[in-house]
């Protein structure tokens, strides 16, 4: 907690950073490649070589797949991945600290490359609503896209209703999108080593890494 004490405006990312979604992830990834042919990684040499934008990465993964082929495998993993993202739960220390960092008057929301109604649901669905001045996603339709063009409106508005500067914001996320879009956006950046990318990648952005929320904690 002490490290985010330090700013106003925390800007949470959701998949992989407040919900624990990152196995489940993997999982249906391995299952769409398979059903395709394409064997898979074990998960942490997943960790290791998953990327953004996941388009690009299916691509990498798979070269010879045509983009119409890419299109499908990646609408395919959406469709599981909604029937199936309520088996995840928060990450360990999640609620404690979204609690914790509201009681202290910091405000906090949620800037994600999701799709807004679903994000909506979730953060309902596990009791954590409240707890966001703002969720900034996509429209249905669009998801997977860059975070950035959202992080600005974000700002924007924060700004406009609590008086809070750019340099008083951070992000919280899991990947080297939430760092790309912290540089970006001229703020901070933490990162947490629980989602899609590993400590040791996390650690060549730049920024501060944890191990878990429960160490954030502290």
């Amino acid at each position: 907690m002490k490290e985010l004490s330090r700013y106003r405006h925390v800007i949470w990312d959701w998949n992989g950073t407040l919900l624990a979604d990152a196995k489940l992830s993997y999982d249906i990834f391995v299952e769409v490649f398979e059903a395709a042919g394409k064997s898979c990684p074990d998960y942490e040499s997943w960790r290791e070589i998953v990327h953004f934008p996941i388009s690009a990465f299916y691509k990498a993964f798979m070269p010879e797949a045509s983009d119409d082929m890419i299109t499908r495998m990646m609408e395919a993993w959406a469709r599981s991945y909604e029937a199936r993202r309520s088996s995840c739960g928060l990450q360990p220390g999640a609620e404690r600290l979204l609690f914790t960092i509201q009681q202290a008057g910091i405000k906090q929301s949620i800037l994600s490359a999701h799709t807004k109604p679903e994000l909506l649901q979730a953060a309902e669905e596990h009791g954590v609503l409240n707890c966001f001045e703002e969720i900034a996603a996509l429209p249905p339709g669009q998801g997977g896209e860059s975070k950035a063009k959202l992080g600005l409106e974000l700002i924007a508005s924060i700004e406009q209703r609590y008086g809070i500067s750019k340099s008083e914001n951070v992000i919280v996320g899991d990947s080297s999108h939430d760092a790309e879009v912290a540089h970006s956006l001229g703020i901070d950046c933490i990162l947490v080593a629980r989602g899609i990318f590993s400590r040791k990648r996390l650690q060549t952005l730049g920024f501060p890494v944890y191990d878990s929320l429960l160490e954030l904690c502290q």
